[in-house]
C-alpha cells in the first residue's frame, strides 16, 4: 500500500465476505495489518542463513553440528571432504554411529548424558586431539574444538574439526629424527670417551714410561760424570733432567683432562674437587665444592656424562661470565641427583634468540645431549646482571 507521503510499505489484508440471511453477497472487510517491521526480519534472516551458508561453504575446517539427540543437522562442504560422506547422507543420522569410531562412542554418548543432567562438558570450548572414522571405517587424529548453543527447546552442539594425520605424522618423523640424534650424539660421547680413554693409557704406558726411563738414564750418566769434568756438561745434564721432569708433568696433565684417573677411582665427587682445583689454579675464579646428603657412585656413563657438563659449564664461566666465584653442588636424596653449576657473572637472557657467542650456544647443546644421553634434565636459569645456573637433575630410579 501507499503511505499519505507517497511511499509504500508491505501489509497483510484479511478480507472476509458479509453476507445477508439469504446467504447472499453484501459487502465485504478486509483488516489490514502494516508488516513492514516482519519483512525486514524476514529479509535479514535470509541474509543471515546465506551468509552462513558461505561461512560453511568456505570453511577450511569441517563443520558438524547436532542436536541434544545426536542427530547431524549440519555437515560442511570441508566435513563432506575430511569423512566422505554427502550432506545428505550425513543430515539426520546419528554422529555416533558415522564418524565416532566405535571404542569411543560410549564415551560420547555418556558426555551428551552429562551435559544434559548437569549443563557442564569436559570438552565444551577446548581444542582437543581425539580419533575420528571415514566412511570406509579408517580412522585418523583430528583437531576438535565444540561449542554449544541453548535454544528454547533443546541445544545445538557445533564441532569444529581438522584432519591433522599430516601434522602427527610429520611429529613422529620430528621424534624418530630426534631420536636418532640423540641415539648418534650418544654414540660421540661413548667414542670421544673411549678415545680420551685410550689416548691417556697411551701416554701413560708409551711416553711416560720411555720419559720416566730416559730421566733414570740422564741420572746414571750425571752420576758418572765427575765433578771435576768440564762444566758445560754437568749443566747440560741438568737442563736436560729439567726438561724430562717438566715433560712427564704436561703429560699427566694432559692424561688428567683426557681422563681424570681421580674420576674412575673415587667417583664424582673426587673428580669434582680435582677439576675445581685445576680451574682455580688456571683461571683465578674462586670456585667451590659442596657434597648435599650422601652421595654414592653411579654408573660409570653417568658419571662421565655430569662430570663432562660441568666441565664445560666451568670452561663458560671462564670464556663468557667474567665471573668472580662459581660454585659446584651436587646435592643427593633417595628420588633424585642435581648437580648445579652457579656463578656471579655477567649472565645472558636464555630466551632470546641467540645465545652470547655462537661457541656459548654449541656448548649449551652439547651439555643438553650429554644430560639426555644418560636420561637427566638440564635447564639454564640466567638473566643479565645476575648470574647463571646450569642444574643437571637425575631421577632416582636413573641412579
Amino acid at each position: 500500500m501507499r503511505r499519505k507521503d507517497g511511499t509504500t510499505f508491505p501489509v497483510l489484508v484479511n478480507v472476509t465476505a458479509v453476507k445477508d440471511a439469504d446467504g447472499r453477497f453484501v459487502r465485504s472487510r478486509a483488516s489490514v495489518f502494516d508488516i513492514s517491521k516482519r519483512k525486514q526480519m524476514e529479509h535479514e534472516l535470509r541474509e543471515s542463513q546465506l551468509r552462513n551458508a558461505a561461512i560453511l561453504k568456505a570453511a577450511l575446517d569441517g563443520i558438524v553440528s547436532i542436536d541434544s539427540h545426536g542427530k547431524i543437522i549440519e555437515f560442511n562442504p570441508a566435513a563432506e571432504k575430511t569423512f566422505g560422506y554427502t550432506r545428505e547422507q550425513a543430515v539426520g543420522t546419528d554422529v555416533a554411529e558415522l564418524i565416532i569410531p566405535p571404542a569411543m562412542r560410549g564415551a560420547h554418548r555418556r558426555g551428551m548424558e552429562h551435559y544434559k543432567a548437569t549443563g557442564e562438558g569436559p570438552m565444551l570450548g577446548k581444542r582437543v586431539h581425539v580419533t575420528a572414522m571415514r566412511s570406509d571405517a579408517s580412522e585418523f587424529p583430528v583437531e576438535l574444538a565444540i561449542t554449544s548453543v541453548q535454544l528454547s527447546d533443546q541445544t545445538i552442539f557445533t564441532a569444529y574439526l581438522r584432519d591433522i594425520t599430516k601434522e602427527k605424522w610429520a611429529e613422529q618423523e620430528l621424534r624418530r629424527y630426534a631420536d636418532g640424534l640423540r641415539a648418534v650424539s650418544r654414540r660421540v660421547v661413548e667414542v670421544q670417551e673411549g678415545e680420551r680413554r685410550g689416548l691417556a693409557n697411551e701416554l701413560h704406558d708409551l711416553v711416560g714410561q720411555k720419559l720416566t726411563a730416559l730421566s733414570i738414564n740422564l741420572n746414571i750418566v750425571k752420576s758418572q760424570v765427575s765433578p771435576d769434568q768440564v762444566t758445560p756438561i754437568n749443566a747440560r745434564l741438568e737442563d736436560s733432567l729439567k726438561l724430562v721432569e717438566e715433560t712427564i708433568e704436561s703429560i699427566r696433565d694432559v692424561m688428567a683432562a683426557l681422563r681424570p684417573a681421580v674420576l674412575d677411582d673415587y667417583g664424582l665427587m673426587a673428580g669434582l674437587r680435582w677439576h675445581a682445583e685445576q680451574f682455580v689454579k688456571r683461571t683465578g675464579v674462586a670456585t667451590t665444592v659442596l657434597e648435599e646428603g650422601p652421595t654414592r657412585r653411579l654408573p660409570p656413563t653417568t658419571e662421565e656424562a655430569l662430570f663432562r657438563i660441568a666441565q664445560e659449564a666451568l670452561a663458560n664461566v671462564a670464556k663468557y661470565a667474567r665471573a668472580q666465584k662459581a660454585i659446584v653442588t651436587l646435592k643427593a636424596t633417595p628420588q633424585l641427583m642435581c648437580l648445579t653449576i652457579a656463578d656471579d657473572g655477567c649472565g645472558f637472557d636464555p630466551t632470546a634468540g641467540h645465545q652470547p657467542a655462537r661457541d656459548h650456544g654449541w656448548g649449551l647443546m652439547i651439555m643438553r645431549e650429554r644430560a639426555a644421553a644418560v636420561g637427566a634434565q638440564l635447564s639454564v636459569e640466567s638473566a643479565p646482571g645476575r648470574g647463571t645456573h646450569v642444574i643437571v637433575t637425575l631421577r632416582g630410579d636413573l641412579l
